[in-house]
């Protein structure tokens, strides 16, 4: 996404400041989705092979990630309703992680179709928000 140069260069600035407290964490996250992919497929290939600690681990750093995205994105002050939906955007998806991660580490069957229903929610509502402040951003509103 590319700046739009007939905005005026303070939301220029502004939308500046929230891509890059976002951008932080987009290495971290790519590296752990990276290993969430492995770990799945390595268990796809040795099925006795027991990776949901490993994959419960990535799972929690996901959410510090976000989180952190959240704090970094949460201390500026750009008055952009961008900056509103990214924010709750970045909180449905750490719900979304923590939901994942507690389905991951229960044994009982009613708690994971509880929790995996929590994660599709949250997932879906972090879907809405980010496209609609991506768009925001987009057009510096």
């Amino acid at each position: 996404m590319t700046l739009n140069r007939s905005l005026s260069a303070e939301k220029r600035h502004k939308i500046a400041l929230i891509r890059e407290a976002l951008g932080k964490s987009d290495g971290h996250l790519h590296s752990y989705m990276v290993r969430l992919d492995q770990l799945d497929r390595s268990a796809k290939q040795d099925v006795t092979r027991d990776v949901s600690s490993q994959q419960v681990r990535i799972l929690d750093n996901i959410h510090d990630e976000v989180l952190r995205s959240l704090q970094r994105l949460g201390a500026l002050n750009t008055g952009l309703h961008a900056q509103e939906d990214l924010r709750k955007a970045l909180i449905d998806t750490a719900a979304g992680y923590a939901a994942w991660s507690f389905a991951m580490s229960s044994r009982n069957l009613s708690e994971i179709a509880h929790a995996q229903a929590r994660m599709h929610r949250h997932f879906d509502a972090a879907a809405d928000y980010g496209e609609r402040g991506t768009s925001r951003l987009e057009r510096g509103i």
